[in-house]
Parts: C-alpha cells; structure tokens; sequence
C-alpha cells in the first residue's frame, strides 16, 4: 500500500524525469491575483506564464499545490471525496507538449507507476475533441465503450475566478462502489478569458493537470472515502478520543470537523485570520462550522485546537515549518472558539425565544439579522438550529436586510457639509484640490465655513493640509487674511472634503471669515509625522524579512512623537528579533535611501509587487512609494525624500492587540532624543532606590530572593492541605481490577494542584486516580490514568459518571479528565462511590 508522502514522491521524481522543473506551491492567498480568494487549482501561480505575461523561466513544470477552496464546503459532509482544503498533483506545460504526451504519461503513471488496476479506469473527453478522443482510442488503446463524450459542464475548463486561461479537458475516472469519481483532470488551455466572458487564443497554449492527493490516496490505499486514508485517520482517531464518540455512528460529523481543521491550520499558518471580512470571515465560518458539529456530539467546550498538533504529525514531512508555529496556531484557534461558545450560548436563547413568540413555519428575516446584529449569532448558525427545530429562514432576504443596514449606518456616519443650516457656502465645489504633496505653503479661497463663536471649521477650493487618513494625522498650522488668523489644529477627511479644524486666533471688527486666503503648514510637525510615516514602510520591509513573509499591516497610527504599527504574527518578538530589525531599519536609514513616488495602474502595481492594504479601495492611478531594493507600498501618506531624514529608528514596545495580531511602538528623529533622556532619569531613580550603581546585579539579587520565598512557600502548598495536614497522610490506595485506585478529599488545593497531582501519581504504572476539592462551594474532580492501562480504563467516562453524581457535568482525554457539579455536593460521599464507577468503566482492550 503506498502512502501519500511516497505518492507526493513518486509524482515529482516521474515528471522531473520527464525534463519537468518542480515548482513548490505558492501561497494560499495567491498574489496579484484580485479575482480570487484563495488559491483553487494548481494552475494559478501559472497563469501569467500561459498570458506571455512574464517571460517564460521554464516550459514544462510539475507541482504539488495547497488548496483551499470554498465552493464545496458543503459537499464535504456526505460524499466522504470533497474537501476544503486539499493537495493538487499537476504537470503543467507552456508551449510545449500537448494532448498526445500529456494523456500517454497521465496513463503510464497511473499504470505502470501506480498499478492502479485498468479494467476500474474510464475517461471522458469534450464533445468537440476528438484529437483527445482519437488518442485515447487509437493510441493509449483504450475500450471504446468507456470512453465518455461529455459537454461544457463536464469537459470545459472554465477559468479560476472567473478569468484568465481555460480550455476543454479530458479526465481519468476510477470505478467505486458509489460510482466513477474523478481522479484526475487533463485541460488543455487554449483561451484567455477576460471579465466580458470572450476568450482570446493564448499564446503559449499548454497542458494543465490537477490530481486530488486525497482522492489517489483513496484509491491507492483502497479505502471507501479519503477520510480512511493516512492523511486523515489520524485525525479521525484523535477526534474520537476528544469526543468520546466512534466515527462510524458520526461520519458526517466526522468529516466535517476533520476536513476543516486541516483548512484551519493551513491557513491560519499562512496569515489569514478569524474576521468578518473576504478571506477572514471564510476561516470563521469553518472554525464555527467544525465547533458547532462537536456541540452536536455533545461537546460544550473548545476542543478543535487540541486537534492542531495530530494534523501537523500527519504532515510534517511535506510541511516542516508547521511545526515552528504549532503553540500559536492552537492558540488562535482557542481563542475563536471561546468567543464563539460565549456568542452562541447568548445568541441560541435569544433564539429559542424568538421560535416560541412567532407562529408559523419561517423566522421574521429582520429578527435573524438582529440576533446577528446585536448578539453577534451568525445567520447561517441561526439556519441550523431552527432547521433542527423545524423552522426555515430566507437567508436571501436577511442578506438583504444586512446589506441595506450597512449602507444606511455608512450614509448616517458621512458628515453633512451640504446642511445649508450648518454651513455657509460661498463657492459651490463638488470636490477640493489637495496640493500637500509638493508645498507647505499655498493661496486658496474659503469654499464653506461653520462657526460657533472662536471653533471654526473650513472647506477651501485647494489646500496643502494633509487630512488624517491611512493611519496619518491631520495637519497643523493657520490659515490668514488680511482680515483674521485661524490656527488650525487638526485637518480631518469627510464626505470627500478636508475640514479645517481651528479657532480664530485674531478678527478685524466687522470682518468676516470669507475670501482669499493663505495656508502655511506647520513645517516642523509635518516633518516629524512624515519621518514616522515612512519608518512604518521600512519596519514593515524588516519584519518581513526577519520574522516572514507572512507579516501583513493591519493597521497603522502616526503621529508626531510616535507610531504604532499593527501586524499578523503568531507570537511576541524575541529579543534577537527586535533587535535585527532596529538595526535593519536604521542601516537603511544611514544609507540615506532616496524615497520615490510613483502614479501607475492597480494591476502594473501589483505585477510590481507593490504591497496593499488587505481591503483597501484603491482608486486609479495608485500611488506607489518605492525604496530601492527596500521598500513598495500602496500610500496616499505623505513621506520624507531619504531615508536619512528620519535621522534614528527605536523601537519602544511589542504587545499584542488580540490573537494573532502584534503592535509595535516606536519613534524617529526627535521623539527619540525626548525618550533617551526620560529614559536616562528612570535609569537614575532606579540606581537609588537599588542602592547600587550596577542596576542588572541589583535587579538579580532581588529576583534571586524572591524565588527562594516563592520556592519554599510551594512546598509548604504541595505537602500540606487545610489544618497542616499532608497531603500523602490523606491518599487512599485500593486494588481493583489488577490496578492501584488512589482517591483522596483534598479541600484547600485548586484545580491546578490537582492536575499536578494527578500527573505525577500516572506516572506510576498501573494506577487510577481520583481527587476531589471545592472551588466556591462547588466540587471539583481530577482523574488520571495511568498509560500502560488507558485501552481498559477512560478518565474521560470515570469523569462523566461523577459529573452526573454531582449534578453537574465532566469529561476529557483518556488519561486526564475533570468533572463538576452543583454547590454544596457532599464530595466524600462520592469518593465512596468510586470504586463501583472505575470498575463499570473498564474496557476490553483496544484494538
């Protein structure tokens, strides 16, 4: 039986063989490519090589591509063959061999490489190739009778996100009990199809194959589904461990937690987080879809972020870097799920309720979208249950209502400048000039003006006041006439026009605020906030050279003094890592780098490489900053001409936001200098109150004597319980079923204590441990078992039968479980009763 790290094997060295280059697999989140959500087909990171986009590196390629695809979320559930996230085998070819070549070594390699048996094996062919036809019949040999001809919907290759190649194909299909599946798919691009549907002939024509892993997996190793081949089982067996429940009573359950947890850490390791947005709300949706499965098989905890570890063991050796991540990829997971278990906890009574007010057979689509709206219940969760229930949603109309929601909250936020009672107008502009880029400094007319008393507002036909946007702030400075003086205090964006936010510092009698006017920037600060604005551009440039590719903004604030910059990471920067990017940050600063801004389209930024905000509504022409060998952004910002105007770069914290995200503070120029002589005078108290000079041994003397106070103290805790008795006095060992029992009340201790506790009794071959204590009058039990005994006894099932004695509830992993129950439970009287619960537990062996 091949596995399917020797199948991803065999796949390479035959085509590598066949002079093809191997080309690893490009990212989930494909790049320069807006037509697409996440990398669909292997065919992707390919496309502009069939366009004559970019000239060719190479004419035959063969890859192993990660997928993740959306369309057949719900196929994933009862076919036991769909997946979200999958590996796609393919051969690719740029003007160079065609169908003859491509259909004979598909065949020998399924053949002769794979010994898949001939006589299981149909194929299928376009209705107008008969190139393709001809040769599977006349040269591979093959029986006319199992060769299909099939139409558009079966055998034309429609182009991933709607443009760019395709072409008709041939598929090789394998005979199961269910039918013929799908096994793997040969297209032959031909066209370029463009947003209106019309298809050009490409210049480079090919060859393009796509072969789910999963499903060659299936056959090869002759299972019913993929989810009983080694890329899965392991994962299947942990669920059932967590779950306490056998996949073959659940297998639609099963396949659903089990497909997407593979989706989840894939792209969670990729940078793609829990959102309500485009790619972020897809990875929510799967993490609530899996967790709601497990709810259903009476799971009411998280549980998917103890399954991360099993999905990195099954593919750790196509995928080492899985392994650096494992901590942080569980933890982003936990996070979600708590969240998402509180949402719905709140959200399903509100619905419950709503279920029992409205008579009927559909939910009033505006109460759905409340429970949305106000308690954060998702619409397609909402479905579920009342589909359990017996209800229908119109998930169409609630769409609708969300949309028309959106749009009047956005309506609503816009600031009203054409309030004829707010405003009074002189020039009736639809639209004012901003000439920020290029002077500080310009002559202008007051357009609009509202006053209350000295606070003035003001909208010019043209101004040089940069308005906060991207994370910059406003400008500062005044405007003046002959007439009256404002100092400007803030500059904001609204409803497409800058507000000139100041008070009036000076007014003639009987003057008004009207007219011509000049506008002066306030130099220094502008200077400043740019110094800052531009550091963002290089820190982010470090970050992602030091700590990965998968570094992207999330957010930004720069100011004059400081900035902030928040990123994707997994984890808090080390020491090292801070380091080694202020140092990279400031030799691009002493190389004193020019700073060059470019207006181009979208599309020649992003074949560029210019980096974007993830979201952001770029309107044509772009403006691309450019740091030679540096730097490539997408900025409307204003920024300083070199690198060397910054002067310094200091970082002053790293913090994280929430999961996943990091912040870093840090400073430029004169915010630094401010910092180093607060610093310097923190550094002097500290001396003093120390008592020494050297403030590390100070500092090491105190921590030095604070361990040994903490050390002796959590002695005194692991020996003693309430009244000074210890604990080993209060352990009581029995013999049962050629095991040690050992059960102990052990009031005083926490939960933690009793984990420990436990841990260090399993050690101990064939034991069963059972303690109890009480936290805020409720009792608490820790079971453990042993592992040479774990296959006949389940601290999981021990800890739900003392759960239900205590009125409460319990449950866990096979070694380690824990149970709760009501206030006031009388614990001993339980512990009595033990040795009857660990004896009905026991088990046959495992096989």
């Amino acid at each position: 039986m091949l596995t399917s790290n020797q199948l991803r094997k065999l796949f390479i060295e035959y085509f590598t063989e066949k002079k093809h280059t191997f080309v690893p697999s490009s990212s989930l989140v494909p790049k320069d490519d807006p037509t697409l959500l996440f990398t669909s087909a292997g065919m992707v990171q390919f496309k502009a090589l069939w366009r004559d986009d970019v000239p060719l590196p190479y004419k035959r390629a063969v890859s192993i591509q990660k997928c993740l695809r959306g369309s057949d979320i719900d196929e994933v559930k009862v076919t036991g063959k769909h997946h979200t996230f999958f590996e796609m085998l393919g051969n690719f070819s740029f003007s160079d061999y065609f169908k003859e070549e491509a259909i004979k070594w598909a065949w020998e390699f399924i053949t002769e490489v794979l010994k898949i048996e001939k006589d299981k094996l149909s194929v299928s062919v376009h209705t107008s190739d008969d190139k393709s036809y001809n040769i599977w019949k006349d040269v591979i040999g093959f029986p006319q009778k199992r060769i299909l001809r099939l139409g558009d919907d079966d055998n034309f290759w429609k182009p991933a996100g709607g443009m760019g190649p395709c072409g008709s194909c041939t598929e090789i299909l394998y005979k199961t009990s269910r039918g013929l599946l799908e096994l793997w798919n040969i297209v032959f691009p031909q066209y370029n199809q463009d947003k209106s549907g019309n298809r050009i002939p490409l210049k480079n024509r090919g060859v393009d194959t796509g072969m789910g892993l999963e499903r060659l997996s299936m056959v090869c190793q002759k299972k019913e589904t993929t989810y009983e081949t080694d890329l899965f089982w392991p994962i299947i067996e942990e669920i059932e461990d967590l779950l306490s429940n056998q996949y073959k009573d659940k297998k639609e359950s099963f396949h659903i937690i089990a497909d997407h947890i593979r989706a989840l850490v894939f792209a969670l390791f990729e940078g793609v987080y829990p959102s309500n947005e485009a790619r972020g709300y897809f990875v929510r949706k799967i993490l609530r879809r899996a967790l709601l499965e497990g709810t259903k098989l009476g799971v009411k905890k998280p549980f998917l972020f103890n399954l991360v570890p099993a999905v990195i063991d099954v593919m750790r050796e196509p995928y080492p870097e899985l392994l650096k991540k494992r901590e942080n990829l569980a933890l982003v997971i936990k996070n979600e799920e708590e969240k998402f278990l509180s949402t719905m906890k709140e959200g399903t009574a509100i619905l419950e309720k709503v279920m029992k007010e409205f008579g009927g057979i559909e939910l009033p689509s505006y109460e759905v979208f409340r429970l949305y709206d106000t308690y954060g219940l998702p619409p397609e969760l909402a479905c579920e249950i009342a589909k359990e229930r017996g209800y229908s949603i119109n998930m169409e109309e609630v769409e609708k209502i969300a949309r028309r929601e959106k749009e009047k909250a956005r309506v609503s936020s816009m600031f009203k400048v054409d309030a004829k009672e707010e405003w009074r107008e002189f020039i009736a502009i639809e639209k004012d000039e901003f000439v920020g880029y290029s002077t500080l400094t310009a002559e202008s007319e007051i357009a609009r003006v509202r006053s209350d008393g000295n606070d003035v507002k003001l909208i010019l036909v043209s101004t040089p006041f940069y308005a906060e946007s991207g994370g910059q702030v406003g400008d500062t400075g005044r405007i003046y006439s002959d007439n009256f003086e404002i100092e400007v205090l803030d500059t904001k964006l609204e409803a497409g026009f800058h507000i000139h936010i100041g008070k009036v510092k000076k007014i003639e009698k009987k003057a008004e605020i009207e007219g011509h006017v000049v506008c002066e920037v306030n130099k220094k600060r502008r200077k400043l906030v740019q110094a800052n604005h531009t550091a963002t551009h290089l820190l982010q440039s470090a970050l992602r050279r030091i700590i990965g590719e998968h570094v992207r903004q999330e957010g930004s604030w720069v100011g004059k003094e400081r900035f902030r910059f928040d990123f994707i990471h997994f984890s808090r920067l080390t020491n090292e890592e801070s380091k080694r990017v202020e140092q990279m940050v400031n030799d691009w600063i002493l190389d004193d780098i020019p700073v060059n801004i470019r207006y181009t389209t979208l599309e020649e930024a992003m074949r560029l490489g210019a980096i974007a905000l993830f979201g952001e509504k770029y309107k044509e022409p772009v403006r691309m900053i450019e740091i030679d060998n540096v730097s490539l952004e997408l900025c409307g910002g204003t920024h300083v001409g070199s690198t060397g105007e910054i002067g310094v770069f200091k970082i002053i914290s790293e913090t994280g936001v929430h999961t996943g995200i990091r912040r870093i503070e840090a400073m430029t120029s004169m915010g630094v200098m401010t910092f180093l002589l607060d610093y310097k005078a923190l550094v002097d108290d500290v001396k003093e109150s120390l008592k020494t000079s050297d403030i590390k041994a100070g500092i090491n003397r105190l921590i030095k004597e604070n361990e040994t106070l903490k050390r002796r103290v959590k002695e005194l805790q692991r020996t003693m319980i309430k009244g000074g008795e210890k604990i080993e006095d209060r352990l009581k060992t029995t013999k049962i079923a050629g095991v040690e029992l050992i059960t102990a009340y052990l009031p005083g201790l926490n939960r933690e204590d009793l984990r420990e506790l436990c841990d260090n009794i399993r050690r101990k071959p064939q034991t069963v441990c059972v303690v109890a204590t009480r936290k805020a009058k409720r009792p608490l039990f820790v079971v453990s078992v042993s592992n040479d005994v774990k296959d006949r006894f389940n601290a999981g099932k021990i800890a739900t039968s003392l759960g239900e004695l205590a009125g409460g509830g319990g449950g866990g992993r096979r070694h380690l479980a824990e149970a709760g129950g009501k206030p006031n439970t009388d614990v001993e009287d339980i512990l009595t009763k033990v040795k009857r619960i660990v004896a009905s537990s026991q088990s046959p062996t495992r096989q």
